[in-house]
């Protein structure tokens, strides 16, 4: 039904945005989805504790790859952008085609509780991005391509990046942008695409 609504509210848009009501995952299938009224954005495919203050509703949904949403999409895709509420790591398997094609700068959430609901490890997860020759990072450039930089790990946002992407310019835009809203950095915390941070 929101979906629904947002299409109607926003159809001057229908030429540049294409609302579906589908979830992601690896293969095309029928699942529970765990809706929380009061909380929306923390609805997901898994009941997960930071539900428990809240009234759940389950429903089913489809599930569809990422690839079969991306296959006739015309042009180049550039970014794609994943906030699903810890089937992160689904949604890329599914989206495998897709992203080796296009090689899109990938921004997701991710939390350290993830992996248990969804089973799998984040080994899991860095080895399919390497797989793809892609690294991750957060956003200020540090990177998270070993499983013991996860460990006391406090971001939620990260950034994939294929080997060939210019990440100075993607980190330093992070900067940037935060010092236009008073926000400012030593001139050491520049991102220097020559120095490895483990």
């Amino acid at each position: 039904a929101l979906l629904r609504a947002l299409s109607e509210r926003y159809r001057h848009l229908e030429k540049v945005v294409d609302v579906r009501g589908v979830g992601l995952s690896e293969h095309r299938e029928m699942a529970s989805f765990f809706y929380a009224p009061e909380q929306s954005g923390l609805s997901g495919l898994r009941n997960r504790a930071i539900l428990s203050p809240y009234h759940v509703q389950e429903i089913t949904v489809q599930l569809v790859p990422l690839d079969e949403v991306c296959r006739n999409i015309q042009g180049h895709i550039r970014f794609i952008k994943i906030d699903i509420e810890g089937a992160e790591y689904q949604a890329l398997r599914g989206g495998i085609d897709t992203i080796r094609a296009h090689r899109p700068v990938i921004v997701f959430e991710h939390n350290w509780e993830s992996p248990k609901y969804f089973g799998y490890r984040i080994e899991d997860l860095i080895d399919l991005f390497h797989s793809l020759d892609y690294r991750i990072f957060d956003l200020f450039g540090n990177s998270y391509d070993y499983a013991e930089s996860w460990a006391l790990n406090m971001m939620w946002n990260f950034v994939a990046l294929p080997d060939s992407a210019d990440k100075a310019l993607v980190f330093n835009t992070t900067r940037n942008s935060l010092e236009t809203i008073g926000i400012r950095w030593a001139e050491s915390a520049r991102f220097d695409p020559n120095v490895s941070k483990p």
